[in-house]
């Protein structure tokens, strides 16, 4: 797990998600359940596309082909006003690049 959120599921084919980051929050009586918090904001998108690439320079070999397309169109997306879509392919290429340094 990297920060505060989790990566959610993603869904086959390449459709098109909105992933919900799970925080997890305790009431009262110290029990304790998933809450669901969305963030669909310009700003997030940079912040992701920081991650990304931070990421990207800390792997020993270049980056495989598919991580830097996704990267480059969640970074277009982005810049285009989409940015769920762009929200989506930034986390989809922050896992695969997880994957790729060894890590869970």
């Amino acid at each position: 797990m990297r920060g505060a959120y989790r990566i959610g599921a993603f869904a086959a084919a390449g459709a098109a998600t909105l992933l919900i980051e799970l925080a997890v929050v305790t009431d009262a009586s110290g029990q304790s359940a998933p809450t669901p918090l969305l963030t669909d904001t310009p700003q997030y998108c940079a912040e992701l596309s920081d991650e990304v690439e931070e990421d990207r320079q800390a792997l020993v070999s270049p980056a495989p082909a598919e991580i830097e397309q996704l990267a480059e169109e969640g970074r277009q997306l982005c810049a285009l006003g989409q940015v769920r879509g762009g929200i989506v392919r930034l986390r989809r290429a922050i896992v695969l690049l997880l994957k790729a340094s060894g890590h869970s």
